[in-house]
């Protein structure tokens, strides 16, 4: 079954894309899974203004031990993002990784996946981050 969603979402991806021609950025939205060995699951979170927030992880996908142009793209951007994240608010981005599957991230235009905190964070919390998020995310493509 996972592998059949894989290709709904890539084929959903791309007639997406094919109709809306100006999307410069796709975001795979995700809350990720952080268990433990003692399957405890540790909660991953920082304040902003008062409001706790999940902290986040960005992922970027390659193909092993190749990186395409578009994977490049995919990379620095979200290695800018990260800085630009963390210098609003230290600690926001809890880690960049790089994955060595592409998960369906072979498409143009600059495309990653945004985990938001882990289950161990509240809901209110990744709510409360995925709209800082956007008010960060929009001032810096503006």
């Amino acid at each position: 079954a996972i592998y059949s969603s894989r290709d709904e979402y890539e084929e959903s991806l791309k007639k997406t894309l094919r109709a809306y021609p100006s999307i410069a950025y796709v975001i795979n939205v995700s809350r990720d899974i952080f268990v433990n060995d003692d399957m405890t699951m540790t909660k991953y979170s920082f304040e902003s203004n008062g409001v706790t927030c999940a902290q986040i992880t960005l992922t970027v996908g390659t193909n092993y031990e190749e990186i395409t142009e578009l994977q490049e793209k995919n990379i620095l951007f979200v290695d800018k993002l990260t800085n630009h994240l963390n210098s609003q608010h230290p600690n926001f981005v809890k880690s960049t990784e790089i994955s060595r599957f592409e998960l369906s991230q072979g498409v143009d235009p600059v495309c990653y996946n945004l985990g938001i905190g882990s289950y161990a964070n509240t809901y209110e919390e990744a709510c409360n981050t995925a709209s800082l998020f956007v008010e960060i995310f929009g001032g810096m493509i503006k």
